[in-house]
This record gives structure tokens, sequence and C-alpha cells, in this order.
């Protein structure tokens, strides 16, 4: 993987559940929207994908899907959110 990308850290139900809770809350104070296409240069977005699914098609899957950047725990971080989950990346 590449140092410069935002690695995957986990869907937003299972960090808030270990204890993430004021995380999930300070990123989602601070979003801002961002392109599909600065998500996928940034990220290493393979790794949520199921094996017919790309970035690009994931609309058709989830019509809700919007692409933020925030920070998690003071770092910065860009996540997917669809269906009341977010799937969020950090440096």
């Amino acid at each position: 993987m590449e140092n410069n990308k935002y690695n995957y850290i986990g869907q937003c139900d299972k960090l808030r559940l270990n204890g993430y809770e004021d995380n999930w809350q300070n990123m989602m104070k601070q979003k801002i929207k961002i392109t599909k296409n600065y998500f996928k240069k940034h990220t290493n977005y393979k790794i949520i994908l199921d094996d017919d699914e790309t970035l690009d098609n994931l609309k058709n899957y989830y019509p809700d899907i919007i692409f933020f950047k925030s920070l998690w725990a003071n770092k910065p971080c860009l996540f997917i959110q669809h269906s009341g989950f977010e799937f969020i990346f950090t440096l």
C-alpha cells in the first residue's frame, strides 16, 4: 500500500461499539463533502468492495452514497456514507 493513501479502519457501527463514539461524533460534526474521484484517488477503497462492485457502480446499489472528508482522532480521514453507515479511512 502507498503511504500517502488513506487506509480502511472500519465501519462506523463496529468502531462505535468498540469505544470510538467520541471520534465518530466529532467526525460527523466536521464532515465536508468531496467528490467520488477525490475519494478514489486518495484511498485504498477496493478493500470494502465485493467482487462484482466498483466504486463507479456503487451508486446503482446505494443511490444515497456520499463521500466526505473530516477528522478521526485529530487525524485526516475520508469516508463513504450510505444507508446510515460510514466506511472510514485514515492516514
